[in-house]
């Protein structure tokens, strides 16, 4: 069976911990940058390719959630991105799905309804 593989982009390192455990204890490998511009230089080294879906935080330091996927997208455009954010209005959604994001999640997350999604994409 191929390794089921994310990558998390989150800079609470409580959220990012939830989330690795979380996705660990459900049998996927993972990554884990604190920094939009941390992933993003990650999508520039092949080993890229073999990762499905990234959970992407809006409030990043430097860049945000959003610009990243972006540029992500570019370098990338069959990655699946799951925006999750605290800060939730209806521009925030509007401009995730508008970089290219597959869905947007509010905080505090519901980890099954996250795992459901990215679960979704590993059976495609």
């Amino acid at each position: 069976m191929k390794a089921k593989r994310l990558i998390i982009v989150e800079d609470n390192p409580a959220g990012a911990y939830l989330l690795s455990e979380f996705f660990r204890l459900k049998g996927f490998e993972h990554l884990h940058f604190s920094t939009a511009t941390d992933a993003i230089n990650f999508f520039d080294t092949p080993d890229s390719d073999n990762y499905k879906a990234v959970l992407m935080d809006i409030k990043l330091p430097g860049m945000s959630g959003i610009e990243a996927t972006k540029i992500i997208k570019t370098k990338n455009p069959k990655i699946h991105i799951f925006i999750q954010s605290a800060y939730v209005s209806s521009t925030n959604k509007m401009e995730a799905f508008e970089s290219g994001a597959s869905k947007f999640f509010e905080k505090p997350l519901k980890l099954n309804e996250i795992f459901k999604s990215v679960q979704e994409v590993f059976n495609e």
